[in-house]
């Protein structure tokens, strides 16, 4: 998996998974067809199944369309698009201050926690 201009990142991947199960639940639950959002949304069937599918990162016009038919905001669908709670305004504030060491040490921490979380 790539993107055009380069390799996927992790958080690249994680944002992927969650609109290819945020797209599936909506197609699930309105009982729609890949095939009529396609065509609702003039987004070709083989771009909207990668997204489905997972395997790709959509594009800002794709993603405003689906919510669209679907009546909801971009941000329902597209974790990029939701505003930061205050918390994690508050942790980029700190993390921003940081050295680019010490970020890499912030990094290695949180992937310490989040695998003793699995």
């Amino acid at each position: 998996m790539s993107r055009g201009r380069g390799e996927l990142t992790p958080l690249d991947k994680r944002i992927m998974k969650t609109i290819s199960q945020n797209i599936n639940t909506l197609l699930e639950q309105q009982k729609v067809t890949q095939a009529e959002l396609s065509k609702k949304t003039g987004i070709p069937k083989s771009t909207l199944t990668s997204y489905v599918k997972g395997t790709s990162l959509p594009v800002v016009t794709n993603i405003t369309k689906i919510a669209r038919f679907f009546g909801l905001e971009v941000s329902d669908i597209d974790p990029r698009f939701k505003q930061p709670s205050e918390i994690e305004a508050q942790l980029l504030l700190h993390f921003q201050a940081l050295s680019v060491d010490q970020q890499q040490l912030v990094i290695t921490y949180v992937k310490k926690i989040e695998d003793s979380n699995r």
